[in-house]
Formats: C-alpha cells, sequence, structure tokens
C-alpha cells in the first residue's frame, strides 16, 4: 500500500501586527494577512512573539518583515551555500502555543507548504539543478533523466542506479545496515517507557515516537538507533534488514520547524512506522522515518505481508532533512560498529547482534 503525507514545513509561529494590506503578496500570504486583519487576540499573540523571541534567530521582527519573508520563501530554490536560509529564521521559542495550533494558522500552514512544494517541483527550479548535480561525490550512482532532472523536487527524490550500494551479508539477520545514506546520530540502550529518545535535538519516548501503536511493549528493555540525513543526501528509506512487512503506517500532525527549547515537540513530527518480522532469531524491528526541517513528505510504498530483502528501497522523504530510527526487541543484544557521527551509505553494515539473550 502507498502511503503519503501532505506537505509539512517550517514555522515555529506565525505573526503580524499592522491591518495594512499588501496588494503584490502572493495570494496564499494575503489569506495570513486576512486571517490575523480578523482575529485580534491572535494578532496580539503573534505580535508578541515576534516582538520578544524572534530576533534570537533572524527571523522577521515585524509583521510586513514578516510577509516578506514568507513571499520570498514561497519561491525561493535552494542553493548548494544556502539550502534552508528561510527555515532557520522561524526557529524561535514558542511562548504560546494557541497561536500555532489555531485551526485558521494551520490552514494556512498546509496552504502555504503546499504551494512551496509544488513550484519546488515545476520547471521553474530547473536552472539550479546542474550546481546539486555536480555537487554530488558520486553522480553515477544515481539515475538521471534524459535531458537532466526537470525540477529541484525530481533531483531532491532522485532514485540509485541499480547495484550502487553494496548490501553488507544480505542473508544475514546478524547485521543490521543503514535505512539511507546518512550519519551516525544516537543509539539507545534498555529502553522503557519513560525513556527520552535523542531525535536531532529533540526527545521522545517510545509510545510516542510509535504514535501510541501497542506494538511498543514489544520493544521495551530493547535497544535501537537513530541516522540523520541532511539537504545534500539521497533521501530514499531503505530496508535495514530482510523480513516481512507486518504493519506500516503514517502518523503525526503538521511540523512546524526545528524547535530550539526544552519544550517536547515530537508528537508533532510528521513519521511512518514500519513494523518488520525478520522471520529469525532477531525477531521484530521497527522502522521510523522522520519528517525534520523543511520536508515537505514521508512517502512509505511497501506492502504489508511482502518480505523484503535487505536493503530494498521501501520510501522517500521529499524536500528536506530527515531522521530514521530503528528500534530492536529485548531478547537481543547488538552493538554498533560504526561511530556515532560517522557518514554511512545504504546497506553498510551499522549494527550487529553480540548476543541472543534466550540462549543464556
Amino acid at each position: 500500500m502507498k502511503h503519503s503525507i501532505a506537505v509539512i514545513l517550517v514555522l515555529a509561529v506565525v505573526g503580524y501586527s499592522s491591518c495594512s494590506w499588501n496588494d503584490t503578496y502572493s495570494p496564499v500570504v494575503k489569506t495570513l494577512q486576512s486571517i490575523l486583519n480578523t482575529n485580534q487576540t491572535l494578532k496580539a499573540m503573534v505580535e508578541y512573539n515576534l516582538e520578544n523571541h524572534n530576533q534570537l534567530y533572524g527571523g522577521p521582527n515585524t509583521t510586513e518583515q514578516m510577509y516578506e519573508t514568507f513571499d520570498n520563501y514561497l519561491h525561493y530554490v535552494p542553493t548548494i551555500d544556502a539550502p534552508w536560509p528561510y527555515v532557520y529564521q522561524f526557529m524561535f521559542i514558542m511562548d504560546n502555543h494557541t497561536v500555532w495550533e489555531n485551526p485558521q494558522i494551520v490552514q494556512f500552514l498546509y496552504a502555504f507548504v503546499t504551494a512551496r512544494g509544488e513550484y519546488l517541483y515545476s520547471p521553474a527550479t530547473k536552472y539550479i539543478v546542474d550546481q546539486w548535480v555536480q555537487n554530488l561525490t558520486n553522480p553515477h550512482d544515481f539515475i538521471i533523466p534524459s535531458g537532466g532532472f526537470p525540477s529541484w523536487g525530481s533531483f531532491f527524490t532522485r532514485k540509485l542506479v541499480d547495484g550502487a550500494r553494496k548490501v553488507d551479508e544480505p542473508d544475514s539477520f546478524a547485521i543490521i545496515t543503514s535505512p539511507a545514506d546518512s550519519t551516525m546520530l544516537y543509539s539507545f540502550e534498555n529502553i522503557q517507557l519513560g525513556t527520552q529518545m535523542q531525535l536531532k535535538g529533540q526527545s521522545v519516548d517510545i509510545f510516542t515516537l510509535l504514535g501510541g501503536n501497542p506494538r511498543y511493549k514489544q520493544f521495551l528493555g530493547g535497544q535501537g538507533m537513530a541516522v540523520t540525513l541532511g539537504p545534500y543526501d539521497y533521501h530514499r528509506i531503505h530496508t535495514p534488514v530482510r523480513g516481512r512487512v507486518v504493519e506500516s503506517d503514517l502518523i503525526g500532525g503538521m511540523y512546524y520547524g526545528y524547535i530550539i527549547n526544552p519544550i517536547e515537540f515530537m508528537y508533532k513530527f510528521r513519521r511512518g512506522v514500519i513494523f518488520i518480522d525478520t522471520e529469525s532469531p532477531l525477531g521484530t524491528v521497527a522502522l521510523v522515518p522522520i519528517g525534520v526541517l523543511e520536508v515537505g513528505s514521508v512517502t512509505l510504498h511497501c506492502e504489508v505481508g511482502q518480505f523484503y530483502e535487505k536493503g530494498a528501497e521501501i520510501g522517500n522523504f521529499d524536500l528536506g532533512g530527515s531522521a530514521i530510527a530503528i528500534l530492536f526487541e529485548p531478547h537481543v543484544d547488538l552493538e554498533l560498529v560504526q561511530q556515532i557521527g560517522e557518514r554511512v551509505l545504504v546497506g553498510q553494515a551499522v549494527m550487529k547482534i553480540s548476543k541472543l539473550k534466550d540462549e543464556l
């Protein structure tokens, strides 16, 4: 079954401080103007955030600056030197959740990021693609259409050439491989219900990470690991083990950016959850691709009941950075075979079983 999560993006809190109207703004930005012009309480909340917090992260401090930023962002095409400049302008502390959870603001954000996503897949962005292709370490690893990629979005979701990634010990249940071209981020030990797992500056417990799925109980006392993907990485998701998909789902709400504060926002991350029965002593593995920063979507194209070989492609991210967590049941002890911070490729060994506890 193919799942698609609609566009996700980048805004911590939005603000507005004037009832002025600028006809030069795009229709979607005018929608935000209208929302705030007709809701004085909401307007006051966002004004406060703009005036008191956004300056900490270089974002707009006035409503006109905010509208201009949205307008510029709408048609900004990522460059090698500055892939996500506007993302960071919206990374500021949110004092009032009422602002970004307001249904009208949420509706605006969906409209905005949908319009931006459509633009990034339009021919108007093709001019920048050659720069990104030239920046690839191994461009021959990827399928490049005749005439080149038609848009920046199509480049970002590029596919590998068959055989471009070697899968370490493909038939061994004892070797876990990287699900993406990525960087080793964290490892987790003895995961309990209250354990806070760190994922790209945020922490989350296993119940929340898995969206309350009752299968979380299978992984209590177990281990896990996570990798992180940046804007320059290949953004398709591969199986870290061979096995049968027994359940897959997409969970989470709209994601508003990489929030730098102690409040837990993980429940807002868009993410997929895939449970794979390895039909081996390793047991069931949970694979959780997580949208982070300006990720436009998480797509899963695995079929429940289908058996997949290790390294098989089963999904992809769109338009941004991402993380992937892998969780294991408690009856096995695993150890890292790569250091935290190391770069790894799809199919490269990242963990191995050191002991089957039921054999003790």
